[in-house]
């Protein structure tokens, strides 16, 4: 079980099946940077398999790569509840995100990044999940309206 809060975590790995990062746990106002290749992925539910498994996720985004190899269907999320989260992961080789989750606030992700993968979704309690294009997703002023922490970069 993960609590985190203002936290940034760098998740790089190779592995068989995927199992869950955070589990049981709550992340709000966070960074999360996948770099992951996994072998086998899956194309139902799985106990223990999702990157959020019966996790609470507020105010947090997730930057990154996923590549598949193997079966073409990530169980991205299990289970879990989102608010006000921003999701710029690419796909390659990886047909379907599978998003067992319930979105409780506006979430987005970043289309453009998704190449020729779709989002393959469950409704729970609710259903805002919207598509931006990337430089919707880079706009600060945007971004603070809808409850982002942002600040200046050089």
């Amino acid at each position: 079980m993960v609590n985190a809060e203002l936290c940034t975590f760098a998740v790089k790995g190779n592995y068989e099946v995927p199992y869950s990062i955070f589990k049981n746990g709550a992340m709000k106002r966070s960074h999360l940077r996948l770099e992951l290749t996994v072998q086998e992925m899956l194309s139902t539910s799985a106990d223990g398999a999702a990157i959020f498994n019966n996790a609470i996720v507020t105010d947090s985004y997730f930057t990154g790569k996923i590549k598949g190899v193997g079966y073409n269907i990530l169980m991205a999320h299990e289970d879990a509840a989102f608010s006000n989260c921003y999701h710029a992961i690419e796909y390659e080789a990886v047909s379907g995100a599978y998003w067992n989750a319930a979105f409780l606030t506006p979430c987005f992700y970043d289309a453009d990044k998704m190449g020729s993968a779709e989002y393959r979704r469950t409704v729970n309690g609710g259903w805002y999940f919207y598509g931006l294009t990337t430089e919707q997703c880079k706009d600060a002023d945007y971004l603070r309206s809808i409850g982002f922490i942002v600040e200046k970069g050089e």
